[in-house]
């Protein structure tokens, strides 16, 4: 080998690798001689004879590829002799730059590991000895100590360790025993270090300034590189602190670390969890105080008070179950509200403007982190027990107000203030629910044992006097909060007003985009629902009585502005007045919040006038009459605000479904005032339907004030469509006097009225019409409805012209009209109106078929339709139906099927396009969810023991209707539309059904279509989706079960046709569970699709069991014998008929679960 040729070549190389001309060749050198066999003396050579730092480091790269690849062939006292070598060459040129360095290192560290469970324990020891020895070897020994303990926590780490083509046995050994036996010296190791290095730094800035306690950037590299390996320590994630319900599957490698440099939200990761060994570390005094400092004396230096910062919340989160003892939880808390006390106050004195290197908004971010996790983690009893917490609580407070203050005061740091005020918010509002856990519990041996979140301290009493305490002090702070809260957003409204073009833009209501931040709030705010009430009355007073005298004068060189303000100071008490009030109730009918029914019992003696819930909540329905009461046309509409308009019915919406004909049954005790302010006649005279009245009133002014503006007008449907849904608004618009003439003015002035609401409108009319009681009332509502429909359709059918205008704009325009007022009717089905919905639509169903092959070339059209037929499928209840219209419908639908066929087949998509659309081929999408909804019309609530529904002769039934649908739309689906996930879904979906309802079926298929559901099938085992992988394993259990079934009644002739794609299917699967990421939550799922597949196809099994156990290495052979046994041991050789309706099988799935445990670990290599 000559070696200096080989030097001058490699030089040549790394020369050329440098330049962009000559890269490419270059790097097939290098990589060249990379892959060459036994090159490891050249790559020694290389490094003891040049002084190129790019050579030294492509030299270092070769070394650890060559080290991870020939392991094997070396002698142990070589790879020793190897370490030591590259160990004395940085030791002895302490010059090299830190990337040549940090490589050579980390090929120590890969070697280290690679030979970890070859070598003694003794030998293993060498790795700390050689940490320790470095860090005593100054001047230059103890920060390559430093980064050599930094390479081997990333090597022995479930992050950051490379590949070395090992098993993910290997590398958990590996890492259970470093972080058991070396974790924590290493730390400790660190902490001396950073001690040390702290005195000399802190010595160092007292006399670069003088005493005068200012602080410069910190220059010293073994204090940075300390700080860098203590935050890698301490964010390890630990396996000897995890219980056995935290247990990943064996197998499942660690997604990839992040890089250093970037900059990631400690907050989004889990809480530290430490073992109970480090508890006399991580929650020492000096340990926490060491960081504290450090933290201090770096805020001026942005990388490292970042990485400081990241140390300090970790350590701010450890959880109580780390303590042995509340007096040790107790201790932990004190010494960490100490420290942020001191942090709090070094930032208060900090300006926002400050022009050092200090990050304002980082910092601000990182306090509220750590406040955030020591509080959600150590009791509330610790937390109560330990002397500074009042005065803790009340800093809390102001870095609260301060966060909300910056908002406004800095743009530049506004969105980390913002986010801050989130942490902070989300600290207070766990406060109050575990205080109030406490008070609902009070006087009970449960309360005196409450736990926190975190899994505080158990044991831990309180003693009722200390709730009670606790309790008034969160209410003072809470209000604070609350009223700081609503001053910043009003203060905000000058942004909001310059910005509002780019807020229309978004798209994005207040109510959504802030919707975390009002609910929390309105928690704070019902802490002392009296005063918070009282503060939003004052201000909407205020502001109504502005914008009243404003309607009244309207002139002024700022008038515009002035407006702006008001409504944008409406908006947003209106929106907090709604959250504090009511609560969304998603799913079900949200109560009255018991803390206002309490106010307002208490506040019976004042009669209902001057009751707060009743005051406020009747100023905005009276500010909703003040902005309803103008005409269209008059100057003081022009004043109106759609936005405050639309946020109003948004409020009552909101508001009705609480307060509204409240049903006082539904409460253990109820105010008097708000039964009769808003209650039904009995028992309490309540005024609930004049107030309804009222809003049936300013509804149909606001159609006609507002018929231009689509948000408001949508609004309004929207609170009309949950009253429909709520049974005693519902029956309280029915029994209306004003309600006949509102459905008069919609169906008469429906035209005038935006087509973007008229689907919406006609769902919310039937829906409510069809839930009259007495039948001629229905007929009558129904019918106004169902004539304005039929007119429209028919004014565009029955033209004379039609076949010579149908394509023009008007005309295209009046039928896409027609079929969404249709699809409003579909989606108002339910079970009390599925005939009569059905026998309207049901004489049209004809002419839609034929209007989409008209429209042949119009896919707007032809989505309407299948939209239209999609929804009635989905909503109607088949219950309901006879036979006879059931048939009419399935038959239709085939129609339907044939006229869309007959109209796309062939035709070629742009694809691109398609994919940049809001909903990517719509057409396909609708047609898979109603051909999934027809099958779900038979087999909703069907159970797999179940016989078959038997088809009558001559009929449709469920499977004709999916079976051709699916015949076309297969051959309309291309790969790349398979990408999309929600029509990826939605296609598995259906095949998956199909397949494990209609086994059966699949015989008499044609092959083409046959062998695309089957690839359909063997795409989805292993899809990134979860649910698709789901559905398709559920999919293919029962269609192994049926042939298993079938081969044994029937013989193998009859299921020959399934036996390649189910051994394929089985082939696939143990792939994936055996040698691929596999998410957990699929177990169940792969379980039942394995044994169903064992079964079906055990000859097929065994051949593959015994292949795979030959393919691997002799010394794994016995190991993976002696589990697939273990696993055949558990497995049934015969199966029920029904496999799946019990879950009868029992032991099959722990057993898979031990089996996967055991192979996985060895068989899935990094």
């Amino acid at each position: 080998m000559d070696l200096p040729s080989i030097l001058r070549q490699f030089e040549d190389a790394c020369s050329d690798f440098q330049v962009a001309s000559t890269r490419h060749a270059a790097e097939q050198i290098l990589t060249s001689f990379r892959q060459t066999a036994a090159i490891l003396p050249a790559c020694q050579y290389i490094l003891d004879n040049t002084q190129a730092t790019m050579v030294q480091f492509q030299a270092a790269l070769a070394i650890k590829e060559i080290v991870v690849r020939e392991y094997s062939l070396y002698k142990p006292e070589d790879i020793t002799s190897l370490k030591h070598y590259l160990l004395n060459y940085c030791l002895q040129r302490p010059g090299v730059p830190k990337y040549v360095r940090d490589q050579l290192l980390l090929a120590i560290a890969i070697i280290t590991k690679r030979s970890y469970l070859d070598i003694s324990d003794a030998e293993k020891e060498t790795m700390f000895t050689n940490v320790r020895e470095l860090l005593g070897m100054a001047p230059h020994g103890p920060i390559l100590g430093i980064a050599l303990a930094s390479a081997l926590v990333d090597q022995f780490s479930s992050t950051k360790a490379s590949s070395v083509g090992l098993s993910w046995e290997f590398h958990h050994r590996c890492k259970v025993a470093f972080e058991t036996h070396f974790l924590l010296r290493l730390f400790e190791l660190t902490l001396t270090t950073l001690h040390k290095q702290l005195s000399y730094e802190q010595h160092a800035q007292d006399l670069a300034t003088g005493g005068r306690g200012v602080t410069a950037p910190l220059e010293n590299l073994l204090l940075r590189e300390s700080v860098v390996l203590a935050e890698k320590i301490l964010q390890w994630e630990f396996e000897t602190a995890v219980d056995e319900g935290g247990r990943i599957l064996a197998g499942t490698f660690a997604k990839q670390a992040i890089e250093e440099d970037e900059v990631f939200s400690a907050a989004t990761r889990r809480s530290a969890a430490f073992p109970k060994t480090w508890r006399g570390v991580v929650a020492n005094r000096e340990v926490l105080w060491l960081f504290f400092t450090l933290y201090t004396l770096a805020q001026e230096d942005t990388v490292m008070s970042h990485r400081c910062r990241q140390c300090l919340i970790q350590l701010s989160g450890l959880k109580g179950e780390l303590f042995e003892s509340d007096h040790a939880a107790k201790e932990y808390a004190g010494i960490m509200m100490h420290g942020l006390l001191k942090l709090i106050n070094n930032f208060s004195n900090k300006p926002v403007d400050d022009e050092s290197a200090f990050e304002y908004g980082p910092h601000l971010l990182g306090i509220t982190q750590m406040i955030r996790r020591l509080l959600e983690n150590i009791s509330l009893a610790s937390l109560c027990a330990v002397p500074p917490f009042f005065q803790f609580l009340n800093e809390v407070a102001k870095i609260s107000s301060t966060c909300l203050r910056d908002t406004i005061t800095n743009e530049v740091e506004d969105e980390w203030s913002m986010e801050a005020f989130d942490e902070c918010l989300e600290t207070w509002v766990k406060l109050v629910d575990d205080t109030q856990s406490y008070t609902t519990h009070a006087g009970s041996t449960a309360a005196a044992q409450r736990k926190g979140s975190g899994g505080a301290a158990p044991g831990v009493a309180m003693a009722p006097f200390d709730v009670e305490n606790l309790n008034q002090f969160l209410r003072g702070i809470s209000y604070h909060v609350v009223e700081t809260y609503i001053d910043t957003r009003l203060e905000l409204a000058k942004f909001a007003v310059q910005n509002e073009e780019e807020e229309v833009e978004g798209g994005f209501k207040d109510w959504d985009t802030f919707a975390d931040q009002l609910i929390s709030i309105a928690t704070l705010a019902r802490l002392d629902p009296s005063k918070s009430l009282l503060q939003l009355q004052r201000l909407l007073n205020d502001r109504i009585e502005r914008l009243k005298r404003f309607f009244e004068t309207g002139i002024g060189d700022e008038s515009d502005q002035i407006l702006a303000f008001l409504h944008e100071h409406l908006n947003w008490l209106i929106l907090i007045t709604a959250h504090v009030l009511a609560d969304s109730g998603a799913g079900e009918k949200p109560l009255v919040p018991d803390a206002l029914m309490r106010l307002s019992v208490l506040q019976t003696a004042s009669g209902v006038d001057n009751d707060q819930v009743v005051m406020i909540s009747r100023t905005i329905l009276g500010l909703l009459e003040f902005l309803s009461s103008f005409n269209a046309n008059s100057v003081e509409a022009s004043y109106c605000s759609p936005r405050v308009s639309e946020t109003l019915f948004w409020f009552v919406k909101r508001w009705a479904k609480s307060y509204l004909l409240v049903d006082e049954s539904e409460y253990g005790f109820m105010s008097p005032n708000i039964a009769k302010a808003f209650g039904k006649p009995s028992p309490s005279d309540g005024q609930g339907f004049q107030v309804l009245d009222f809003l049936i009133d300013r509804i149909r002014a606001n159609f006609v004030l507002w018929n231009a503006d689509p948000d408001v007008l949508v609004q309004m449907v929207q609170l009309l469509n949950s009253c429909a849904r709520t049974t005693d608004l519902r029956n309280g618009l029915l029994r209306s006097g004003k309600f006949p003439a509102l459905i008069t003015f919609f169906t008469e002035n429906i035209g005038q009225l935006p087509e973007i609401i008229h689907n919406s409108l006609v769902q919310c009319i039937a829906t409510i019409s069809t839930g009259a009681s007495d039948s001629q009332v229905q007929a009558n509502y129904f019918n106004l409805i169902t004539d304005v429909i039929e007119k429209r359709l028919a004014s565009v059918l029955h033209r004379p012209d039609f076949t010579q205008t149908y394509q023009t704009g008007e005309v295209l325009s009046q039928v896409q009209n027609a079929m969404e007022m249709f699809d409003g009717l579909a989606l108002a089905c339910e079970t009390s109106n599925t005939t009569t919905i059905f026998s309207f639509c049901s004489r049209f169903f004809g002419s839609f078929v034929q209007l989409l092959s008209v429209y042949s070339s119009v896919p707007e059209v032809q989505l309407l339709i299948l939209q239209f037929f999609s929804d009635l499928v989905q909503y109607l209840d088949f219950t309901e139906l006879s036979e006879e219209q059931k048939q009419l419908l399935y038959n239709s639908v085939v129609e339907l099927m044939k006229a869309y066929s007959a109209a796309n087949l062939g035709k070629k998509r742009i694809l691109t396009q398609e994919e940049e659309a809001d909903e990517p081929y719509g057409d396909i999408s609708t047609i898979l969810g109603m051909l999934s909804s027809v099958m779900a019309s038979e087999f909703e609530g069907y159970a797999r023991n179940d016989p078959t529904p038997v088809k009558v002769p001559g009929t449709v039934n469920v499977s004709d209707v999916v079976f051709y649908g699916i015949n076309i739309v297969i051959p309309l689906i291309e790969l790349q539309m398979l990408k999309v996930p929600k029509l990826c879904s939605q296609y598995v979906r259906l095949i998956s059904h199909l397949v494990e309802f209609f086994p059966d079926k699949l015989v008499g298929l044609p092959s083409l279509l046959f062998d695309n559901l089957m690839a359909s099938l063997e795409f989805g085992i292993d899809h990134d989706i979860g649910e698709v992988s789901r559905l398709t394993l559920q999919a293919i259990s029962p269609l192994a079960l049926w042939s298993h079934n079938e081969e044994v009644r029937r013989g193998s002739d009859t299921v020959k046709h399934l036996q390649g794609p189910l051994n394929k299917f089985l082939q696939n699967i143990v792939e994936l569970l055996l040698f691929k990421d596999f998410d957990s939550d699929l177990t169940e799922a792969a379980s039942e699709a394995l044994l169903s597949l064992i079964c079906s196809q055990n000859a097929f099994y065994a051949q593959l069991a015994t292949a795979l156990v030959a393919q691997q290495a002799p010394a794994l052979q016995p190991r993976l014998a002696q589990a697939f046994r273990t696993l055949d041991a558990a497995t049934p050789k015969r199966l029920p008929e029904i496999l799946f309706a019990n879950r009868e099988v029992t032991g099959f799935k722990e057993a898979m679960v031990a089996f996967l445990m055991d192979v996985r670990a060895v068989l899935r290599v990094k």
